[in-house]
């Protein structure tokens, strides 16, 4: 999926980008300790950097990390004109959205991770991450292959898609907090799914609010802000929080 970042790119246009960089902005208007202006922002797996563009348009001066190649060159010609640029120096703002934590898939990994971001996050400075729900993992229904599968249909010029996002058989270990998630996109043709442009089994680590507070207090962060969807107005409990949605400040 990762390596054809046009797809990629198709599959999650229904997310509203420039709200959720409006979220962003306002996450870090009340939670950072300096609330100025948001001067420098890292997004880390930034896929097509469709947040760091929209940052970036609200000047923002934006670098954008993804260790996938072709995501990356995709990336950056779709960013060069809005100031997205390489690695360098310390940042008021490091953002990991759309699950990208998750493909830390042991404790080594997430630690290492937290702690490369601590080092390159300004005192006061705001680490949001996107995750899973956490009821995803605590309703049971994982174990019992119920592995909340999600469909929803693309609609762009000249072609419908249908994206799937989980089956029924995918297989989640209990003992690792890994879900080996389904994922496969389909052209559409009267209204049934026709063509299969990508199948694949992603391997993603549910993580845990408890997980995240630990590995935020060990690399010198603290917990500042819970929110069930990239919404100030929602919070985890909220009737349409379907994201776990954490602000971490560093001390």
């Amino acid at each position: 999926m990762y390596d054809r970042p046009q797809l990629y790119d198709d599959a999650f246009s229904y997310r509203d980008f420039t709200a959720e960089a409006k979220f962003l902005l306002g996450a870090y208007q009340q939670h950072a300790a300096d609330a100025g202006k948001l001067n420098t922002v890292l997004e880390l797996g930034c896929g097509p950097a469709n947040h760091a563009v929209q940052l970036a348009k609200r000047k923002a001066k934006v670098w954008a990390l993804d260790a996938n190649e072709a995501m990356l060159a995709y990336a950056r010609d779709k960013a060069a004109a809005a100031g997205v640029e390489g690695m360098s120096g310390s940042f008021n703002m490091v953002v990991c959205l759309l699950g990208t934590l998750s493909h830390m898939l042991d404790n080594k990994q997430a630690a290492a991770c937290f702690k490369r971001v601590a080092q390159h996050l300004r005192p006061g400075g705001l680490f949001v991450l996107e995750l899973a729900h956490p009821g995803d993992l605590f309703d049971g229904s994982l174990l019992l292959q119920d592995t909340g599968a999600e469909m929803w249909e693309v609609d762009k010029p000249g072609r419908k898609m249908m994206v799937v996002w989980g089956t029924d058989v995918d297989q989640f270990d209990p003992e690792s907090q890994v879900l080996e998630r389904t994922v496969s996109i389909h052209t559409m043709k009267d209204g049934n799914m026709d063509e299969c442009l990508l199948e694949e089994v992603v391997a993603y680590r549910q993580f845990t609010m408890q997980e995240i507070d630990l590995l935020a207090t060990l690399t010198g962060m603290e917990v500042v802000g819970v929110y069930g969807d990239l919404d100030l107005n929602v919070s985890l409990n909220h009737e349409d929080a379907f994201r776990l949605v954490m602000c971490l400040r560093k001390l």
